[in-house]
């Protein structure tokens, strides 16, 4: 047989084409009607026409060309390429590695098996790439994409999409406009793009950026890699061990469902703006960075870092570190044995349950030791120290002295740190500063309610009552004067003996 070229009139034709081994394949124009044609054998190239055509391309790389009205085209096997054109077309591309445009339109687009692209173009389409690795692209309209199994490639476009990647390691796109990405299994690369997004990986280790506008990202399973980027965005680590990034704006972090099994150690980094970082369960990181931030540790052994500005670092449950870093910080340990650092700035520090270390830093600082043998070290500043229930230990080093005095001169009669509860088992630390600058790390000689000696080998430790309170004072140069100056809220008759031991010298 020779080139077969009907061309249908304007009522309902039927053609059915055939040719021998060898031979080329068919050209059909079916002009006008509700036309039904099916190709056989041969590379076959088939128009629809202006009614509701039905194409069936067989064997060989087929042209199906839908043109007017709602066309359905099947590619059946070979590479084929369909094309929908106007109405709202049914594509369905087959066996092997097809090229399917849906053009205007609500149409409906399915790869089938092999390495398919599918393009909706114009209006609200539906594509479903099936098994290999698709690139699917809705393009114009508010268009569902479902890449199913393979590594496919979604990209969203114009409008309001969906897109579900499926099984497989997808890349994922969601354009302009609001969009909604579902990874399904594999480990994928989602991106919001433009417009206020929603993204969840689902199941293995996915990479999620929000884009631009106000996101919801959600790890769900996997070790996942979340980042807001611009916009208020709300971040969801979900199971495993996740990085969440908060990026610019305030937004709001959580590592881990509560009630969900396989809570992971997380890193939660809050970025620019007023943040909220929720560690939830698991050993979890979580920096504040710019910004006032709230930091929540949960259950776990949590570091919670403040950053910059003025931060409250909440510790929960388990043995927690907590660094407020610059600014006017608020660090509450809560249970566990936990280390509270409050940095620069005036910071108040709350120890909670248990036995925990409060190191004030710079800055005039409150610190509270709660229940539990606490630490509490108030660094330099003037600051005031509550030791709470259990024995407490205060602590002093070498950078409080010059608190009091510089070169012998008295600065301010109120640059004394003041020790609001000092009970008996409470002691008074002074093994981290030289009693003797110049010499060995000495220790200080206590010589109770005596004065100050000058000129002695040994730096020296004193009290007085002063109104309804204790003034210890501190003496390390040997010219009689005060160099360190501690107020105890209420009179005590200090000791150091065999009995009691009120400081460690």
């Amino acid at each position: 047989m020779g080139l077969f070229d009907p061309k249908g009139g304007a009522g309902n034709d039927r053609f059915t084409t055939w040719r021998a081994t060898g031979m080329f394949g068919e050209f059909i124009d079916l002009g006008e009607g509700d036309n039904i044609v099916r190709g056989f054998g041969g590379d076959d190239m088939i128009f629809g026409g202006a009614g509701r055509d039905t194409m069936y391309g067989d064997e060989g790389e087929d042209y199906l060309h839908g043109g007017g009205g709602a066309d359905k085209l099947f590619g059946s096997e070979g590479n084929d390429i369909l094309f929908g054109h106007d109405g709202n077309d049914t594509l369905d591309g087959g066996d092997g590695d097809d090229d399917l445009m849906g053009f205007e339109d609500d149409d409906s687009l399915s790869g089938g098996a092999g390495r398919d692209t599918l393009n909706g173009g114009i209006g609200a389409d539906t594509l479903n790439g099936g098994a290999g690795a698709d690139s699917l692209k809705g393009d114009s309209g508010a268009d569902l994409l479902d890449g199913g199994d393979g590594n496919d490639t979604l990209d969203g476009g114009d409008q309001d999409d969906t897109l579900k990647g499926g099984a497989g390691n997808d890349q994922m796109d969601g354009g302009a406009n609001n969009d909604l990405l579902d990874g399904g299994t594999g480990d994928d690369q989602m991106q919001g793009g433009q417009g206020a997004d929603t993204l969840f990986g689902a199941a293995g280790n996915d990479n999620l950026s929000g884009g631009t506008q106000n996101d919801s990202l959600a790890g769900e399973q996997g070790n996942d890699v979340l980042d807001g980027g611009q916009g208020f965005d709300t971040l969801q680590g979900g199971m495993g061990a996740d990085l969440l990034r908060g990026g610019d704006d305030d937004d709001l972090l959580v590592g881990d469902v509560i009630g969900e099994a396989g809570f992971g150690a997380d890193t939660l980094q809050g970025g620019n703006g007023r943040d909220t970082l929720q560690g939830a369960g698991g050993n979890d990181r979580l920096d504040g960075d710019a910004g006032d931030d709230l930091l929540d540790g949960g259950v776990g052994r949590d570091v919670l870092n403040g950053g910059a500005d003025n931060d409250r670092l909440l510790g929960g449950a388990d043995d927690d570190t907590l660094r407020g870093d610059a600014g006017l910080d608020t660090l509450e340990g809560g249970n566990g044995n936990d280390l509270l650092d409050g940095g620069a700035g005036n910071d108040s520090l709350l120890g909670g349950a248990n036995a925990d270390d409060l190191r004030g830093g710079a800055g005039a600082d409150i610190l509270i030791g709660g229940t539990g043998a606490d630490r509490l070290a108030g660094g330099s500043g003037i600051d005031q120290l509550f030791g709470g229930a259990e024995a407490d230990l205060f602590i002093w080093t070498q950078a409080d002295i010059g608190k009091l005095s510089v070169a012998g001169q008295v600065k301010y009669a109120g640059e004394r740190d003041v020790v609001r509860d000092f009970t008996a088992g409470d002691r008074l630390d002074f093994s981290g500063i030289d009693a003797q600058p110049g010499g060995a790390d000495d220790a200080f000689l206590f010589i109770g309610t005596e004065r100050f000696l000058t000129g002695g080998s040994h730096g020296q430790v004193r009290y007085q009552a002063q109104g309804a309170d204790t003034l210890v004072q501190l003496e390390i140069n040997g010219d009689g004067i005060a160099d360190l100056e501690i107020v105890l809220a209420g009179t005590h008759a200090l000791r150091f003996d065999a009995q009691v031991q009120d400081f460690i010298l």
